[in-house]
C-alpha cells in the first residue's frame, strides 16, 4: 500500500502541540529507529520505529500502547519519516498528524521535559 499519497492534516504550532500532550489529549510517537531514539530522546514519546510500524497489518498490536481516542503526533529526526508513519496510523484509524519539526525543535520548544 502506498501510504504517502494519503492526504494528511497539517500540524499545529509547537505551543498547541505541547499543550495537548501535557493536557492528555494527544500522544507523541517517535518513528526513528531505537538507536536514534536512545541518542536523542524526546521524553514521553512512544518509540515505534517506522521499520516495525510499516510491517504491521492491523492496529491490534498497538492497542495497549496507543489510545485511539487521542490525537497522535508523529515525529522523526527531520520530519520525513513522520509523514509515512502518520499515514500508516491513519490507515489504522488513528487521528495521526506528522510533525514537520526536527528533534532539536521539539526539545527547544520544551517538549519532552516537565515544563508544561
Amino acid at each position: 500500500m502506498n501510504y504517502v499519497n494519503q492526504p494528511l492534516e497539517s500540524a499545529p504550532d509547537l505551543k498547541t502541540i505541547k499543550s495537548q500532550l501535557y493536557g492528555g489529549t494527544a500522544r507523541l510517537v517517535d518513528v526513528r529507529e531505537f538507536d536514534e531514539h536512545a541518542q536523542l530522546p524526546v521524553a514521553g514519546a512512544l518509540c515505534l520505529p517506522l521499520s516495525i510500524l510499516s510491517q504491521l497489518t492491523s492496529a491490534e498490536p498497538l492497542a495497549g500502547y496507543l489510545p485511539s481516542d487521542r490525537v497522535v503526533y508523529v515525529h522523526c529526526a527531520h520530519g520525513i519519516r513522520s509523514i509515512t508513519g502518520a499515514a500508516i496510523l491513519c490507515q489504522f484509524g488513528y487521528h495521526a498528524i506528522a510533525l514537520p519539526y526536527d528533534v532539536e525543535e521539539l526539545l527547544d520548544a520544551g517538549l519532552g521535559n516537565n515544563q508544561a
